[in-house]
């Protein structure tokens, strides 16, 4: 059988507050009263065992070491403040050059602006739109058509209404193509324009 202990004003563990009896505790597996803590103890009374309320842990946010830029400059800090241009409207030529697209046959035409450039409207000469259509125009690799397909010229003459685009913003030496198909019975030079803005460093 295992022996029994009475233990009068014993302290518990974190979870409890003993200031009462521990009695009729039977320690099971040790010969001792280290069983307390290496042992199991069974049917147990806890008389006026009171819990103690968790512990409570305040965090506290710390600040972020950054100061205003003229107090950094007072203390004689490096501090290059980011500089922005503003935005300018200009055009980008689309010129298929000295050598015409013969009848029937497709081109792809690039250009690449040397400062960063957001096309808004694409104009496509009266005199001919109605002898290209429009296979695609891509920023880079992205198409800016949202479906396969082409465009008849004239959707983008001097004349249409309605004609107003919003393209990707070509960064620096990124390529803008336009494809274009003669549809015409004879050879043509493609001439076109991309309206909009850049960026004045």
């Amino acid at each position: 059988m295992p022996e029994e202990y009475e233990l009068v004003g014993a302290e518990d563990d974190d979870d409890y507050d003993t200031s009462g009896d521990i009695v009729g505790a039977e320690i099971v597996g040790d010969d001792d009263l280290d069983a307390l803590v290496s042992g199991d103890i069974v049917g147990a009374d806890i008389v006026g065992a009171v819990r103690r309320k968790p512990k409570r842990v305040k965090l506290v946010r710390r600040a972020t070491n950054r100061l205003p830029a003229a107090q950094v400059q007072r203390q004689g800090l490096a501090y290059e403040p980011t500089k922005y241009g503003t935005w300018r409207e200009s055009v980008v030529g689309i010129d298929s050059g000295a050598t015409t697209i013969a009848a029937g046959a497709s081109r792809t035409i690039i250009v690449q602006p040397q400062v960063p450039f957001r096309a808004e409207r694409f104009m496509v000469s009266s005199a001919i739109a109605g002898s290209f259509v429009i296979d695609d125009i891509k920023v880079g690799k992205n198409s800016q058509f949202l479906a396969a397909g082409s465009v008849p010229g004239t959707a983008f003459s001097e004349l249409a209404v309605g004609a107003g685009l919003h393209l990707d913003t070509a960064e620096v030496a990124q390529n803008i193509s336009v494809s274009v198909t003669n549809t015409s019975g004879g050879a043509l030079r493609f001439l076109g324009a991309f309206y909009g803005k850049y960026v004045q460093r």
